[in-house]
């Protein structure tokens, strides 16, 4: 327990109880826990007047769950919220408001700037060029809105800018702007009652003096490290209230956010004991994403682990995919919860195929390469839209075999080919309808002829002629729909996860302020995937329940007894943004915005947290000439080498993989057929030196004719 002064409307008021620290080594949801018990129980096991404040949303399920096991009766749990939801909460105390959509706000900095600041839109007259810059516009806004940064800081910036910082002219023309955009951004965020996150932020900061809470006797916000200002605000006036309740977490190291914060509330943020155990670190080496992988496998393999208490940190969503084959055939129930790249997916990967393929069409028709990558992926050559899905795959086949010359007739070798040519081509259907009835399967030329048209509709005919994102997201709408019920799409999660946000996506498009205004081809399909290109998938599982597979951040206000972090490296952990695309570091840090430094020591806080909370800890990195281990590795070595007073006290074994030569060969019998082979066989010098390597090889390759497939230029 903390003891503490503050100065509030002339008075001193003494406060106990309100700020609470605890050291990293404890579950900080089993500390909550007993708070609400020993200072809110009641008979009716009613904690709906008191809310809680996380800074994420996985934590309230974890304290849910506490409360349970520790009431062991039904209850009414406490009105648990993640910090934006709280914000929200705020907000709709006085009004309602939406979140807008980001595509539809980029294009009112785009609105605004061409009518009231034209000279910052020079090079980037078209809203598809502007885009990203309006995105890093954006991004400046919502962080001097969420860091309450005062007009008068701007208007500072904006003389400046004025006499000219040394900076690329197209920057000083937008800081010369930057309080009207702002003003005129805000003015429209109002009009159209739709907020962006900082905005709301803001808001709340502003209003919260105003709300009425009296529905709750206490707000605790637990486990939070550093606050925006807008934040800061919000916690001090409910300090001020009596309505407030800070947990905290440190240790005995020194964190300038913390010493910050105690400056900013007036309080002290010390823990109330030294940490009581220390978690054990092992350190492994791996040589590439699959290795790392492969090395948690192994811990789960060879370590009598719960599961229930184990968490597998992903810096990068890159490394899911092969962490999720390694551990699939070990592990029945597991969880993951991190944002992966929608542009990874199957799905945008064939609407990028199929946006290329638009814009190489000529006078001609489409180039044949594209247009058979269209149709040779695999969610297309795989649809059923007969019954069966083989006869679709063997007709893009026989298409692919005419169209590369493998076998020749007067369309093979065509650089350009239209979708009619293909259509009227009816040796197509003869030979695709042979190879059919060869397997069983009889259909007719003319439902082979429906099939191709289906196919040219979904990969081509969708998508010729679109002018304005009404028509694009119609269009989208009906592929969607096509590659959902005709395709096996559903055996993948990540897939079916895609599909659902390009589906919202979708939806978004279609209610946008600019659906019917007029954009070349290619724009649109440059402005869809820059809008999926900051996307992400986000995973729903059970969070209580089996292994969890998380990133760091999820990781907040959590303890778990083991510990795995793959990509300990250097540029992934920290992850940091060294350069800012749009806004120098200099004037950053004369709006008080010193990003990088704050940011590495909320990533650094966040990792010795989820660390010494643990008991077993394993992290492993990438250990490549190329690749450099991360420093929040090398601080855990150096106090451990100052601690025992000497050098290499920890080893780092790397992964290996195990050789096995099988000894036992194959043999191939000598049939009749292939003595007669033999006999008709004419020896090469080649084929001799192929048969003394490996008479497999032989065998394969001059009796069988097997060969890889070639592809003429």
């Amino acid at each position: 327990m903390v003891i503490f002064c503050i100065w509030i409307r002339g008075e001193w008021k003494r406060y106990m109880d309100r700020i609470i620290t605890h050291n990293f080594d404890c579950d900080i949801i089993q500390e909550l826990t007993d708070y609400i018990l020993k200072h809110h129980r009641n008979s009716k096991n009613d904690y709906t007047k008191v809310a809680v404040v996380f800074g994420g949303k996985r934590p309230a399920l974890f304290l849910k769950r506490t409360l349970a096991e520790k009431l062991k009766s039904s209850y009414y749990p406490p009105q648990c919220f993640s910090v934006e939801e709280f914000i929200n909460y705020l907000i709709s105390k006085k009004e309602i408001f939406t979140y807008g959509n980001d595509l539809e706000i980029c294009y009112w900095l785009y609105e605004i700037g061409k009518e009231k600041a034209p000279q910052i839109l020079a090079g980037r007259e078209k809203f598809h060029q502007f885009l990203p810059w309006a995105r890093e516009i954006l991004s400046f806004i919502q962080e001097l809105d969420m860091e309450d940064v005062d007009e008068d800081f701007l208007l500072k910036v904006k003389l400046s800018a004025e006499i000219g910082y040394e900076v690329p002219e197209n920057i000083n023309e937008l800081l010369k702007s930057i309080v009207m955009l702002r003003e005129e951004f805000h003015r429209k965020l109002e009009e159209k009652k739709s907020f962006t996150r900082g905005y709301t932020y803001l808001k709340a900061a502003q209003l919260v003096s105003e709300i009425d809470l009296s529905e709750f006797e206490v707000i605790i916000f637990c486990g939070f490290f550093y606050l925006h200002k807008t934040e800061l605000k919000i916690f001090r006036e409910l300090l001020y209230r009596d309505k407030a309740v800070l947990i905290f977490q440190c240790d005995e190291h020194s964190w300038p956010v913390l010493k910050k914060l105690e400056k900013e509330l007036s309080i002290s943020i010390i823990p109330a004991r030294p940490a009581k155990r220390k978690p054990e670190v092992v350190i492994l080496r791996g040589f590439d994403i699959h290795s790392q992988a492969g090395l948690v496998r192994e811990i789960l393999k060879t370590n009598r682990i719960n599961y229930n208490q184990t968490v597998i940190v992903l810096p990068r969503a890159e490394s899911l995919l092969p962490l999720l084959s390694e551990l699939s055939p070990v592990l029945e129930d597991f969880n993951v919860s991190l944002g992966y790249p929608l542009t990874r997916s199957t799905i945008c990967s064939l609407l990028n195929i199929i946006f290329k393929t638009q814009l190489t069409k000529g006078e001609d028709g489409y180039y044949t390469r594209d247009y058979l990558r269209v149709l040779t992926h695999p969610l297309i050559k795989n649809l059923d839209i007969t019954g069966d899905p083989r006869v679709t795959r063997i007709l893009v086949h026989k298409i692919e075999e005419f169209l590369l010359g493998i076998e020749e007739d007067e369309i093979s070798g065509s650089l350009f080919i239209t979708l009619e040519e293909i259509e009227n081509f009816d040796l197509l259907y003869l030979r695709a309808q042979s190879a059919l009835n060869h397997i069983g399967i009889l259909i007719s030329p003319e439902n082979l002829e429906y099939v191709l048209k289906q196919l040219h509709i979904i990969g081509f005919g969708l998508w010729e002629g679109l002018v304005n994102f009404e028509q694009f997201a119609d269009s989208v709408e009906r592929f969607l729909d096509t590659i959902l019920n005709r395709s096996m799409i559903e055996k993948s999660p990540l897939d079916v996860r895609a599909m659902e946000e390009i589906y919202r996506i979708k939806d978004e498009l279609k209610i946008v302020d600019f659906k019917e205004e007029k954009f070349p081809q290619e724009e649109l399909f440059k402005i869809f995937n820059n809008k999926l290109e900051n996307e992400v998938i986000s995973f729903s599982g059970s969070p209580l329940k089996g292994l969890q597979i998380l990133g760091l951040y999820e990781t907040r206000a959590l303890s778990f007894e083991n510990v795995i972090i793959m990509d300990v490296n250097e540029g992934v952990l920290p992850k940091l943004r060294v350069y800012e695309p749009l806004i120098p570091r200099q004037i950053m840090l004369e709006l008080g915005l010193n990003r990088l430094e704050v940011e590495e020591e909320i990533q650094r806080y966040h990792f010795q947290r989820l660390v010494k909370s643990a008991r077993s800890v394993y992290l492993i990195y990438d250990d490549r000439p190329d690749k450099e281990k991360s420093r929040f590795i090398e601080e855990i070595i150096w106090e451990e080498e100052k601690k025992q007073r000497k050098l290499n006290v920890l080893s780092q074994p790397r992964a290996a993989y195990r050789v096995e030569v099988l000894e036992k060969k194959r043999e191939v019998e000598k049939s009749d057929f292939i003595l007669q082979g033999l006999q008709r066989f004419t020896f090469s010098p080649t084929s001799i030196d192929t048969y003394l390597d490996c008479p497999l090889q032989f065998y394969y390759q001059y009796l069988l004719k097997l060969e890889e497939k070639e592809i003429p230029e």
